[in-house]
């Protein structure tokens, strides 16, 4: 008894250290809750992949010794069965023994099944029994989801002396391969043989009159397979399996096979020749098979619509299908389903009728701007599906494309852009953005089935307005305060084209004495010059030449900048004296000519006392006088010579551009300094006047 619990124990640790389940810890009852799903839940599926499955073993019962007693003997020793599968969807599983659910072999409270689910689709299922002498056989766990399945088994081998579980009826499809396992216990086991009751059968190719079954042919027994490869009806009948031990102990079992005749549905076929308000029938009828036998119908593979009202009779062995004005949602794969208590057959005909072309999308004419794509899209419907095609007239001789008859295919049933689903064939063609894409265009769809469908659109190509881009030059425009300016612009477009011009968002009216507008008009569209009289400071900034029609605006915008003479300059200063020369510093008012590169400063030098002074100008050398500079002002410096030594003098400032010279500034008062002088004295004489003063006198 204690190898026996230690065996067990064995067996239960070992099934924990071969792999684990990567269980989170829930668990439920085979055949109870649904383990719930993986986080991935939206991922692509696969079928189950077993990673961990039992062995064959061999256990003791409790007690060392058994008896002949079933599967649901108490005292036997605790056996643990485990399977783990990972697959997505999280598989479930399914217990069986000899190939039959466990329920129908051992009592409910002999065993119990728990799974337990892990992360990424992981499943695990675990069976406990007890080792009682009766529960020996052959155990398979099998896993499975809507993508598949995957099974192990393997022999659970309690000791004890040979027993067989009762079995019920096998029941074979003739036709088919099938083995039959005989549900035998008890362990060690010396011989398995199979024989046939009562007399043989045609068919039962190894078994005699009450003989035995070999292990090769047809009919081949191999252990506890009874093979039958295929099962013939012949083959039905009663079959005893024995099972014998080494010291002699045998149990016998009868099992009954039973042998189903699956229904073979006779070929059947729609005419080709079908059209749409013709009438039809089709029937289903079944060469063999056993009764009772039930018909369905299925369209495409789901049950006949009822809208179609398609009128359904069946007999014992037939199913008649009868049609009554047929029409292109009629058309279609037709399955006639037959099953009986063995299988079922299908079978399935393909009903096609023919239908005229319709348009499911009839062409319109089409209007396209300048530059853009025209998408003319001809649908039509049909069985056989037609073939759509678009064509141009196309110009023959002298007389224009509008006079012709004559047509080129653009696209083809075949080509690109032309496409085909649920019967319905389109054509979609698009044409260029240019003048050239306007014209006659004419859709056509044939199947053969009735004439062909024709319709003709016109395509007409619209411009729009579109001002004409220029240079960057034309688009900044300079002029001299009080000179004359043009800015000028071209626009095309369909007629009637409107042109006009805004200043700063305000509409130019040309009545104004300030402004003129001249246009010229031509077949691709006009011109328009905007001549400024003479320019004035507010005529500066930003112009808008504007084009418009019934498709479309467009403008550009053109800048004049009005340039003038700039500020007098202010605020004058000393900035350093001496005896020759002084530094003079002043400001400009920025934003008219303030430091620009071209503009020239002038020094108007006078010596004082004024009267009858003559004036001396001199060009300055500007600089940049950062510490005299601000938001509103430029500052500069210039260095002023050829000054006489402790002479005053009177100066003035006058800034120049192309434009013209600027007011000369308030004057700028200033004394130089006295120079040092350049020698000694000569011719030095002295005498005395008095008694207290000497004269003395000198040269330089």
């Amino acid at each position: 008894m204690a190898r026996a619990i230690l065996l067990a124990l064995f067996l239960l640790l070992r099934g924990g250290a071969r792999g684990g389940d990567g269980g989170d810890g829930h668990s439920a009852r085979a055949g109870g809750a649904t383990l719930p799903q993986p986080a991935d839940a939206d991922g692509p599926g696969f079928p189950p992949r077993l990673h961990y499955t039992f062995i064959e073993q061999a256990l003791r019962p409790a007690g060392g010794a058994g008896g002949a007693g079933g599967a649901g003997g108490a005292g036997g020793a605790e056996v643990s069965l485990r399977c783990a599968a990972r697959a997505h969807p999280r598989p479930r599983f399914t217990w069986l023994l000899d190939d039959q659910p466990l329920h129908q072999q051992l009592e409910p409270h002999s065993y119990s099944v728990s799974e337990s689910a892990g992360a990424g689709g992981e499943a695990a299922s675990e069976l406990r029994l007890r080792a009682a002498p009766g529960a020996g056989g052959l155990y398979a766990c099998r896993a499975d989801n809507p993508h598949g399945a995957a099974q192990h088994q393997a022999r659970l081998n309690i000791y004890g002396p040979p027993s067989i579980r009762a079995l019920g009826a096998a029941r074979l499809v003739a036709g088919q391969d099938a083995t039959v396992l005989c549900p035998y216990a008890g362990y060690p086991i010396s011989a398995i043989s199979w024989r046939r009751l009562g007399a043989a059968g045609a068919g039962a190719a190894g078994a005699g009159a009450g003989g035995a079954v070999g292990a090769e042919g047809r009919v081949a027994a191999r252990g506890a397979a009874l093979r039958l490869r295929p099962a013939r009806a012949g083959d039905a009948g009663r079959y005893a399996c024995t099972v014998t031990a080494p010291d002699g102990a045998t149990a016998t079992r009868d099992i009954e096979i039973q042998i189903r005749n699956p229904p073979k549905i006779s070929p059947f076929m729609f005419s080709t020749e079908l059209t749409e308000g013709s009438s039809v029938q089709v029937l289903c009828g079944v060469i063999s098979g056993d009764k009772p036998m039930y018909f369905s119908w299925l369209k495409d593979g789901a049950p006949l619509p009822s809208n179609l009202q398609i009128e359904e009779k069946s007999l014992n062995e037939f199913s008649l299908l009868m049609f009554s004005g047929l029409t292109a949602r009629h058309s279609g794969a037709y399955t006639c389903r037959v099953s009986n208590h063995a299988a079922a057959a299908n079978y399935t005909a393909t009903l096609t009728v023919k239908v005229p072309p319709a348009w499911a999308a009839e062409p319109r004419d089409a209007a396209v701007l300048l530059g853009a794509r025209a998408r003319l899209a001809c649908a039509a419907a049909g069985h056989p599906p037609p073939d759509v095609a678009w064509l141009r007239r196309v110009a023959m001789g002298l007389g224009g494309a509008e006079h012709s008859d004559h047509w080129e295919v653009v696209v083809s049933g075949t080509a690109e852009g032309a496409s085909s689903a649920g019967g319905v064939a389109t054509a979609v063609l698009e044409t260029g953005g240019d003048r050239g894409a306007a014209g006659v265009y004419r859709c056509r769809a044939d199947n053969g089935v009735g004439p062909p469908l024709i319709k003709d659109v016109n395509v007409t190509v619209h411009a729009p307005a579109q001002v004409e881009a220029v240079a960057a030059a034309a688009r900044n425009v300079s002029a001299v305060r009080g000179a004359a300016a043009a800015l000028r612009c071209a626009a095309s477009g369909d007629a009637p084209l409107e042109l006009h011009w805004t200043h700063r968002g305000e509409r130019i009216q040309q009545d104004s004495y300030r402004w003129v507008v001249w246009e010229a008009r031509g077949a691709g569209g006009a011109r328009s010059t905007l001549h400024v009289r003479a320019a004035e400071p507010a005529d500066a900034g930003e112009y808008r030449c504007h084009a418009s029609n019934q498709f479309g605006r467009s403008d550009i915008i053109i800048y004049l900048n009005v340039e003038e003479p700039p500020p007098a300059p202010h605020a004058l200063r000393l900035g350093g004296v001496a005896a020759r020369w002084v530094r003079v510093r002043w400001r400009i008012v920025r934003g008219r000519g303030d430091g620009g590169r071209d503009v020239r400063y002038t020094a108007q030098v006078a010596l004082l006392p004024a009267r009858d002074a003559r004036v001396t100008n001199v060009t300055l050398h500007a600089e940049p006088d950062p510490d005299g500079s601000s938001a509103e002002a430029a500052g500069y410096s210039a260095r002023v010579g050829g000054l006489r030594p402790a002479a005053a003098y009177s100066l003035r400032l006058l800034a120049a551009n192309h434009a013209g010279a600027s007011p000369a500034s308030e004057p700028l008062l200033f004394t130089m300094l006295e120079e040092a002088p350049s020698g000694m004295p000569q011719n030095v004489h002295a005498r005395a006047t008095s008694d207290e003063e000497i004269l003395v006198s000198w040269s330089e």
